[in-house]
């Protein structure tokens, strides 16, 4: 690789120099010219042909070097001109934006200038990445869920553009195939997508549902059963990647962190001390979570339909920290806190405290075991695939 800028050529000009000395050398003295006699005796003398020979293999070396950190360094500018790049306002913007038009099932228009900045941006580093002068490895370790997932969501957008040129996005759809194949990517690894066809309902609430309920607040990829039952959402925050599904019923001061999964027939009830469910948390189906409940003891009437100064309510804020897991048909009484990782197995019954990282099971649940940190790493994982950071 010849480069000016780091003078690869000067030391190619050298070998080539002595290269023609040596044949010129060896034609020279297989003739019988008498003319060049003393200048090849003279060269014979002090073995000017063998230093000629050292000069031309340690030229041809040093080339050869200087080629490969021309290489090297060529490759670490596009490295970092491709963060640089990608780190541009205008092409974070765009790329949120699309994200959240593709949460909300809004049609990619063909003019659509995000999608247009998108595609010409990966159509270019795909491009670079092919004729080898930017490594794959920057879109295997860092950007290669988030080719997947815009690619993906632009296909019928770029099939259009492609009736008028053939190449177009050639090399986005180039190393959007190759990030699937390496990544072994399946339809589990992709974000959950709810299909919208023009005037049919789906399972989940649109983004106009969602506005019109009233909550406190709701992120991206919010995914709410038309079957679940929401009372005071004034009340109720929703973070990003939430999924609550068909007969759950969510009521009072309630806040969701982000990438959980409330399932069927579960029904958490905040009250005014309110139920936090941090990042990463999963109740499964047919749990009760109570920030509020009635004295059972006998001593006063008990139930929503009596009056205040005839019934005793015991509060307390009820807490699941990041990863906790709460098995089917458990329940949780208020004042509970469930620190970071802990674990309750099916049919739990819950009305203390628990320690992080470890399982627990029965009623009243007792320690089982410790429970693995490996999500702590996956969570690490899908942070750096962009995904993870792009959709918050």
């Amino acid at each position: 690789m010849i480069n000016k800028k780091n003078k690869t050529y000067f030391f190619v000009v050298i070998s080539f120099i002595c290269i023609a000395f040596i044949v010129g050398f060896h034609i020279l003295d297989g003739r019988n010219i008498t003319l060049f006699d003393p200048i090849i005796k003279y060269i014979k003398q002090y073995h000017i042909k063998d230093v000629v020979n050292i000069v031309a293999i340690l030229s041809g070396i040093s080339a050869i070097l200087v080629g490969i950190a021309s290489i090297r360094i060529s490759n670490l500018g596009a490295v970092k001109e491709y963060f640089q790049q990608g780190d541009n306002k205008e092409y974070t913007t765009a790329r949120h934006n699309l994200y959240k038009k593709f949460d909300e099932n809004v049609p990619i228009d063909p003019n659509d200038a995000d999608a247009s900045n998108t595609v010409s941006f990966f159509h270019f580093w795909g491009l670079m990445v092919k004729k080898k002068y930017l490594p794959f490895w920057v879109f295997k370790s860092a950007s290669g869920y988030a080719v997947i997932r815009l690619y993906e969501g632009l296909q019928e957008m770029i099939e259009i553009r492609r009736v008028d040129n053939p190449e177009y996005a050639e090399y986005f759809e180039w190393i959007y195939r190759k990030c699937r194949k390496v990544l072994k990517c399946s339809e589990a690894t992709n974000p959950v997508q709810v299909e919208k066809k023009q005037n049919e309902e789906t399972s989940f609430l649109s983004e106009s549902e969602l506005k019109t309920i009233g909550f406190l607040k709701y992120g991206t990829n919010v995914l709410v059963s038309r079957k679940a039952s929401i009372y005071n959402p004034e009340q109720i925050v929703l973070g990003d990647n939430i999924r609550i599904d068909d007969f759950c019923i969510l009521s009072g001061n309630i806040k969701l962190g982000s990438y959980i999964h409330i399932s069927a027939y579960t029904c958490l009830i905040g009250g005014a001390k309110g139920i936090i469910l941090q990042d990463f948390v999963t109740v499964s189906s047919r749990c009760a979570v109570y920030a509020v409940s009635d004295d059972f003891s006998g001593e006063q009437l008990n139930n929503s339909m009596i009056p205040t100064a005839y019934r005793r309510v015991i509060e307390g804020q009820v807490i699941l920290e990041d990863y906790v897991s709460v098995g089917t048909g458990s329940t949780i009484l208020p004042g509970v806190k469930l620190e970071e990782g802990a674990a309750v197995g099916a049919m739990s019954f819950v009305k203390h405290t628990l320690e992080g990282w470890k399982i627990y099971a029965g009623a009243p649940c007792r320690y089982v075991k410790d429970r693995k940190q490996n999500m702590k790493q996956l969570r690490t994982a899908l942070q750096n695939s962009c995904v993870y950071e792009e959709s918050r």
